[in-house]
């Protein structure tokens, strides 16, 4: 994200550029410093005063700047009056979502109550050699400029007409939601320590799956290096075909499928310039109770009833799912089932289906076996998730235990009904447009050549 702080003189709007840096840690540009290194070392014969020519030498270096910044999925702030009134026109659409625009100015009125007060607040953040020119009649002028040609340019200006301190308060907080994560959340990570030792900043969010509230970590790596360049990916492609897009996630028992959809259901809610994106599960298709209890089938050479592998292909109704998966993929709002832990059976319809972006996860949407492998023709994009099967059996067991299981319960269950599904996923599965594998901390990478 590249935040561009501009305005009329003594706004403060270097005031605020140092407010973003301290409270957000975002680097700061301020291009005052740039004119003055570029002038005192020679670079170039203009003056300080030379305002209009400065603009026009200056801006493409900073346009630039701000493209590598963004290309590079880094944060920038950008501070000074050397942005053009028109710079928006120097942007593509994909580097204008990454870009967040503030302009100060004041008004006449503000300018003749508060004469006195601005001048003494001239050297708050840097010491200004010479201010002789900061006169009523020269802050009035610049401010009416840039107001002018900012709103006739089409771009919104913060007008300061009562109190400065609320008024910056009240664009810091702005600013803050707009920019979602990558700004105070991203930015004020907790840490947390790996198996190595070292210290790694983590972004956390409490999600409700299933009814059931889950703590969500991803380290600050993750996010920005992984989950949004596939938000960015799947939001292009959606623009691209201009109608919903139906993403499928496969992955064995305790890869965090479920949490990982719905960070990223809530991450595209947070982050300007993604289509938000909507997760919903294949576990509302499980077959009701009262089915697996009076329904046997073969398991290990023996006949038992269905509810004992409760979670395995066969407990679904894989018939349902598919007239569910091409009613999705219509577009339109579409009525979703999901699971109901304390009932032990689907809910129809708990959940409408209303985004551009469904992310459809499962364990067998990409099974390679009769039924099951013609889900993914109705798709638009795959995604599975590997990890080593010592990971998730450990994971698997953690979670039975958490569950109220007994240590040798929870291995015992875990080892007659959730290996064989883990095995069969890892083994029996489709190849994906994406592979996401686990590493021992559970954080998911791309495979192959990315994203």
């Amino acid at each position: 994200m590249v935040i561009f702080i501009t305005g009329a003189s003594h706004t403060g709007k270097t005031l605020f550029a140092q407010r973003m840096l301290e409270k957000y840690r975002y680097p700061y540009l301020s291009i005052d410093h740039l004119k003055m290194g570029l002038i005192r070392s020679g670079m170039t014969a203009l003056t300080p005063e030379d305002d209009d020519e400065l603009t026009d030498y200056l801006w493409p270096i900073v346009r630039e700047m701000a493209k590598t910044a963004i290309e590079n999925r880094q944060n920038l702030i950008v501070e000074g009056c050397y942005i053009p009134y028109t710079w928006r026109g120097d942007f593509e659409a994909d580097y204008l979502d990454d870009i967040r625009f503030i302009c100060l100015a004041m008004t006449d009125e503000y300018i003749d109550s508060h004469f006195a007060e601005i001048r003494s607040h001239a050297s708050d953040i840097e010491e200004r050699l010479e201010d002789s020119d900061c006169t009523i009649r020269h802050l009035k002028e610049d401010n009416r400029a840039y107001l002018r040609g900012f709103l006739e340019a089409g771009e919104k200006v913060t007008v300061i007409d009562g109190s400065y301190e609320r008024a910056i308060a009240g664009l810091l907080e702005e600013t803050v939601r707009d920019c979602g994560p990558e700004s105070s959340d991203i930015a004020e990570g907790t840490a947390r320590g790996p198996e190595n030792g070292a210290l790694a900043e983590e972004f956390s969010r409490r999600l409700e799956i299933n009814g059931i509230e889950v703590d969500a970590h991803y380290s600050l790596k993750t996010v920005r290096e992984v989950l949004l360049p596939l938000l960015e990916k799947l939001t292009k492609l959606q623009k691209e075909k201009g109608r919903r897009l139906l993403v499928l996630v496969a992955a064995p028992p305790g890869a965090g499928k479920s949490t990982l959809c719905s960070f990223l259901e809530l991450l595209s809610s947070e982050v300007p310039g993604l289509t938000k994106t909507q997760a919903v599960g294949m576990d509302g298709f499980h077959r009701r109770q009262e089915y697996l209890t009076t329904h046997t089938v073969m398991h290990g050479g023996q006949e038992i009833p269905m509810v004992r592998i409760k979670g395995a292909p066969v407990t679904f109704d894989l018939e349902k799912l598919t007239a569910k998966v091409k009613e999705l993929g219509g577009g339109g709002l579409c009525g979703w089932p999901a699971y109901n832990r304390l009932l032990h059976n689907p809910t129809e319809n708990a959940v409408t289906v209303t985004e551009d972006i469904v992310l459809l996860e499962g364990n067998y949407l990409l099974l390679d076996e009769p039924g099951w492998r013609e889900l993914s023709g109705h798709a638009d994009y795959t995604i599975f998730i590997r990890a080593d099967e010592a990971l998730l059996k450990a994971r698997l067991r953690d979670r039975q235990e958490k569950s109220g299981k007994t240590r040798e319960e929870a291995a015992a269950f875990v080892e007659f009904s959730d290996l064989p599904n883990v095995r069969l996923c890892l083994e029996h599965s489709k190849n994906a447009d994406l592979m996401l594998v686990l590493d021992k901390n559970g954080e998911p990478a791309a495979a192959g050549n990315g994203i």
